[in-house]
């Protein structure tokens, strides 16, 4: 049924409506005990749904507020003139990019009407080096040839630039597993964990991101933060990302 509703409502009005529907939960939230650092506004806890922990105001993920941190902390994306390329975002962190006055951002996916331009991450129409920064959270996962995606994100990255990537990532399970031979929904979901993945990436993502000319450094950020900052932003324990860049790390 979920699989079902997921193809007869389009994705930008499932994630409108899915803002509204945490939003509602979110008036029964209030108080002091977190603090989201996407929106900036306290609550007496997150939302749990599942093995989530959704900010009741901006329904940020654990993921997300974990890369707002980092962003604010550690890079100069809040402060000096940009030119970004966002791959699929999701719609808290488009609002709030596009809400940045010092950046010139870009949104581009496959299907989804609220971003800037629809497109295929493996045939850009950009320029080669035209962007600053690049953010592809959760993208590869879905897409066939990913190689080429991760040369094409090379290709448009500037010679100094950067970009954060992240995919559900792992390691412990040996080499990359996929097989284009699975194609059915349910039969994706049962090897790949999600019914429109097609792979579950191992402890060779880096070589195949250094393989497309990436340097390659993994961010463990969570665990640089105290357990009292972890438990205030409720990351604790989230996964980090993959800072990539053109020249040495």
């Amino acid at each position: 049924m979920k699989q079902l509703l997921g193809r007869l409502i389009p994705s930008s009005l499932r994630s409108y409506l899915r803002q509204l529907y945490f939003k509602f939960r979110g008036l029964f939230y209030r108080g002091g005990g977190v603090e989201c650092p996407v929106c900036g506004r306290r609550f007496r806890r997150f939302i749990t749904h599942g093995l989530k922990r959704l900010c009741p105001g901006c329904v940020s993920s654990r993921r997300q507020r974990l890369e707002l941190i980092y962003l604010r902390r550690e890079t100069d994306l809040f402060r000096e003139p940009l030119k970004v390329l966002h791959i699929a975002p999701d719609l808290t962190l488009h609002r709030l990019f596009h809400r940045q006055r010092n950046l010139d951002y870009t949104s581009l996916d496959l299907h989804r009407k609220y971003v800037d331009r629809n497109g295929d991450l493996t045939a850009l129409p950009d320029p080669t080096e035209s962007f600053d920064v690049l953010f592809c959270f959760h993208v590869l996962e879905h897409i066939p040839d990913d190689r080429q995606a991760m040369r094409e994100m090379r290709r448009v990255l500037k010679s100094d630039g950067w970009a954060l990537i992240q995919v559900p990532h792992y390691p412990q399970r040996g080499p990359t597993y996929e097989d284009f031979s699975i194609v059915s929904p349910a039969e994706r979901k049962k090897h790949f964990g999600q019914w429109d993945h097609v792979r579950v990436y191992g402890n060779d993502f880096e070589e195949r991101l250094e393989e497309s000319g990436f340097t390659v450094r993994f961010i463990d950020y969570a665990a640089t933060l105290s357990p009292a900052e972890a438990a205030l932003y409720g990351v604790k324990d989230t996964v980090g990302f993959h800072l990539c860049t053109k020249g040495d790390a």
